[in-house]
């Protein structure tokens, strides 16, 4: 509806809130050195003189720390410190975006993790994309969504009956409507880029193939080497593990994008409306949900979008 400068308090929210971050950025860049001296201090100062399952725990917990701490270190001082940044910008930039529900559109249903802003008045940060409440001091990357709707729902838009409701429920009546323009655009956008060739992807099929021969290897030893230690299975079989859930994910990713290209061939979005609550709206080939009441489904983000569903995949 608008946009009206910050308060005092809010400025002074703001940068209580950049200060907390900042302290994550620090914190995610000592991760990795401090993951490396707990490992040696305890492969050198322990008690008693290092042996093979001392050795294998010591083995185990660097793994993990370049497994795991180097990317969650990655992800943690990033998204905390633009998180900072885009705070930053805000408190330059000095205004919000008013937020106003229309005036027939039903209020959301809540739960305990997700407040319902539909049906209700709110100014949201521009940059940032954080819902303005000063009584709301725990820092937070993630942003709201800010998605490009048409004004109407949609329900004038019913096509004809061709798709065929197989099982009906009391209580609950089902209808259709077309694809408009700019959700047909959104939804080649997300089936392009979960189709889309990955590096990763490469990358764990090469692993797996080198792991596996590795494996092999090691299985049957050639005449005067020495048997595999314990360590060195237990982390051959792990990272085949991990490569193998990745090519599993991307295998869904290209199912998922082939869905929503026959979901784009239909041209079609149910709505199934029941007596007691609001209507929700989804694509009939790929099921994913494409409205939740007067509100769009949580995964649909203008950039992200993909990545939210490859991430439940």
């Amino acid at each position: 509806m608008g946009s009206r400068p910050l308060t005092d308090p809010e400025r002074a929210w703001i940068a209580h809130l950049r200060a907390v971050h900042q302290k994550r950025v620090a914190l995610g860049f000592a991760i990795i050195p401090a993951s490396f001296a707990i490992a040696l201090a305890l492969r050198e100062w322990g008690p008693h003189r290092p042996d093979e399952v001392s050795t294998l725990a010591v083995g185990v917990l660097a793994f993990a720390t370049i497994l795991l701490g180097v990317p969650l270190s990655i992800l943690l001082v990033r998204d905390q410190f633009a998180a900072e940044r885009n705070l930053g910008r805000d408190l330059t930039g000095g205004s919000a975006w008013l937020f106003e529900p229309p005036a027939d559109m039903a209020p959301a249903i809540a739960d305990a993790e997700t407040p319902a802003r539909v049906g209700i008045a709110f100014a949201l940060l521009p940059r940032s994309q954080r819902i303005v409440d000063p009584a709301d001091r725990s820092p937070r990357a993630r942003r709201e969504d800010v998605i490009e709707v048409e004004p109407h729902s949609g329900s004038g838009l019913y096509a004809p009956l061709s798709l065929e409701v197989t099982r009906a429920t009391p209580g609950l009546r089902f209808h259709q409507r077309p694809l408009s323009a700019p959700e047909r655009l959104e939804l080649e956008r997300i089936g392009r880029r979960l189709a889309a060739p990955r590096v990763s992807t490469a990358i764990a099929a090469v692993a797996l193939v080198w792991l596996v021969s590795l494996a092999a290897a090691n299985h049957a030893p050639a005449e005067g080497d020495p048997p595999p230690g314990v360590a060195e299975a237990a982390l051959t079989v792990l990272g085949g593990l991990i490569c193998a859930r990745r090519l599993v994910r991307d295998a869904r990713s290209l199912v998922l994008a082939r869905r929503i290209r026959q979901d784009l061939d239909v041209g079609l979005i149910v709505r199934a409306d029941r007596e007691s609550e609001g209507g929700s709206e989804f694509l009939p080939i790929s099921r994913l949900l494409w409205r939740l009441g007067s509100a769009p489904a949580g995964w649909r983000d203008r950039g992200h979008g993909a990545e939210r569903l490859r991430r439940d995949l």
